[in-house]
């Protein structure tokens, strides 16, 4: 698990998706099947990395964020 502060991100190693929690639950999958994504960080963008080593890879998610006038 990892947080901002206001945001808690986690990986659904058995399922290869990523979570996120802001007050409502969202997943997204992971690009490499069966990866088993594990071991979740946030950089100063953002940007959450986790391992993928069923994959052998080391991933890397940036969520889209829109911002209004």
């Amino acid at each position: 698990m990892a947080s901002d502060g206001a945001t808690v991100w986690f990986t659904e190693r058995a399922g290869n998706k990523l979570g996120r929690f802001d007050g409502s639950f969202s997943e997204y999958p992971v690009p490499t099947l069966t990866s088993s994504p594990t071991g979740i960080v946030l950089d100063s963008a953002g940007c959450a990395w986790y391992a993928a080593p069923t994959a052998n890879q080391i991933g890397r998610f940036c969520p889209v964020r829109v911002f209004l006038p």
